[in-house]
């Protein structure tokens, strides 16, 4: 191809290459019939009067970006004189500002919390588009905006939830009956999407709620469990109870006082440890209990593992009876 090319520029001078492949492909690089069709054709030779004409709008063009570039522009924000080549026009709006300033203003809106960042122009309420941004923002502060338009959405979806447990704060999707958990393994925590209280599975919202008043009433905190570390927040174990159950103990005659509805709950779902008396629920896993003061027993009959032999611990149901229960 390459040498017919030559061949026939030799030829015919005033034909460019791309002029002659083309013939030479519709000829399926024929060169006599391609020679045949090309002298055929009338040369069309560019007007003098042309060829001036473009040299002079070519250097109009040059002297007038030249003077762009040599004048300098106020920027309505900072009022500074800087040249063109420092400033950023805004699309459709065509406001323009120094790129620093520009800068400025999308990080602040951006660091308060607006998604929908508007041109800075006094009245203007032309809304800056995300490849606006992206083409100002670099880095870490355009990861910033990126995040910040990620939880607006996220607000929007009404089956999302953000873990309660300080320095998580990760999405959790709600399950239609409420129930959430921590994604995240190290947390992992149990809420209800509904009251943002800790888990409460086979209770309303309204029913755990007067199940914490009747226990903020008539239960105190355990001393020994005043002197036991407690394990820290992210440890997944410190939520295999919940806040209203830790370190509880009844106070006296405190269990006789709760609730029909409560108290029947509260027979279902916790036990007392038989060493300190501390209220413990039990929200998952088999009867073996593990209580904060380190003493193990069986969640069905409230027995210390030591009343147990080895083949009928743990008991497989709990027994419906408050008679474990003491003050």
């Amino acid at each position: 191809m390459e040498s017919n090319i030559s061949t026939i520029k030799s030829l015919l001078p005033d034909l460019s290459d791309k002029d002659i492949k083309d013939a030479l492909e519709s000829f399926n690089n024929n060169i006599e019939e391609t020679i045949n069709y090309l002298m055929s054709q009338p040369v069309v030779v560019e007007d003098e009067n042309d060829r001036l004409f473009k040299e002079f709008m070519k250097s109009e063009q040059e002297k007038l970006e030249k003077g762009h570039n040599e004048r300098s522009y106020l920027c309505s924000i900072c009022y500074d004189d800087l040249p063109i080549q420092d400033f950023y026009i805004m699309d459709e709006c065509y406001h323009r500002f120094c790129i620093d300033c520009i800068q400025q203003h999308y990080l602040s809106q951006i660091r308060s919390g607006y998604s929908d960042i508007k041109c800075p122009q006094n009245l203007c309420k032309y809304k800056v588009k995300y490849q606006e941004v992206q083409h100002i923002l670099k880095g870490k502060d355009f990861d910033l905006y990126d995040q910040l338009l990620f939880n607006h959405s996220m607000a929007k979806d009404k089956n999302v939830r953000y873990c309660p447990v300080p320095n998580c704060s990760s999405i959790v999707i709600s399950q239609p009956d409420g129930s959430c958990q921590c994604p995240v393994p190290e947390c992992g925590y149990e809420f209800c999407g509904f009251c943002r209280n800790a888990s409460h599975s086979g209770m309303t919202c309204a029913q755990f709620e007067e199940l914490q008043e009747e226990l903020r009433t008539y239960t105190v905190t355990n001393t020994f469990y005043k002197k036991t570390k407690r394990p820290n927040h992210m440890d997944p174990s410190s939520y295999l109870f919940r806040p209203s159950f830790s370190g509880k103990s009844w106070k006296k005659d405190g269990f006789d006082m709760v609730s029909g509805a409560t108290k029947v709950w509260i027979l279902k779902n916790t036990q007392q440890c038989p060493h300190c008396k501390t209220i413990v629920e039990k929200n998952m896993g088999c009867n073996s209990m593990a209580c904060h003061c380190g003493h193990l027993f069986c969640f069905g009959c409230g027995k210390s593992r030591e009343q147990h032999n080895n083949y009928t611990y743990p008991c497989s149901t709990k027994l419906k009876t408050d008679a474990h229960i003491t003050n």
